[in-house]
């Protein structure tokens, strides 16, 4: 299945891989940053999306406008506290820590959590497995599909005054 891709302007490059949607940074062959975002994390962007686009929200929080800047901000521990003029708001940042493992149908068979003092699995082991196995096959075949076409590119793209130890130097480089 080939993949759909999309210049969404920004540097941000956006690749369907069938299930979800992965977001690269600054190239999309070799990016500087990669997001990978599920169907529920797509989902949840979306509403949070639209939110921004709400004033006042539902829950009465009134958001001036999502797309501008917050002039003053600070982190305190895991909060994150943005004072205004009439109130401040005190977001709870606490890392979340789960792998969550899903079916061709989108339903969760499996969820590896790290957020307590001990790590906790719920589900089934077995097919967690297989689409664990199956994700790093697939991602470590693309990854290397890609490295092998960077690297042809470079090839070609040298000449006979192109010095060896340049050539391997800027192979080097594309990790």
């Amino acid at each position: 299945m080939e993949q759909l891709k999309d210049y969404l302007g920004d540097g941000v490059y956006a690749i369907f891989d069938g299930y979800g949607i992965w977001l690269h940074a600054n190239d999309h062959a070799n990016p500087t940053d990669r997001v990978y975002l599920e169907p529920s994390v797509l989902a949840a962007l979306n509403r949070f999306s639209e939110q921004c686009n709400t004033q006042p929200t539902e829950r009465g929080v009134k958001m001036s406008n999502c797309q501008q800047p917050v002039a003053e901000h600070k982190i305190d521990g895991n909060q994150f506290i943005i004072p205004s003029a009439t109130e401040t708001l005190i977001l709870d940042m606490k890392p979340i820590h789960t792998m969550t493992f899903h079916s061709t149908d989108g339903t969760v068979i499996g969820t590896l959590d790290f957020n307590g003092p001990s790590m906790k699995f719920e589900g089934s082991a077995e097919d967690s497995a297989k689409v664990f196995v199956n994700f790093v096959a697939e991602y470590s075949h693309q990854r290397l599909a890609e490295e092998r076409d960077l690297c042809a590119k470079l090839c070609d793209d040298a000449d006979e005054n192109t010095h060896l130890v340049d050539l391997a130097d800027a192979i080097r480089r594309l990790k």
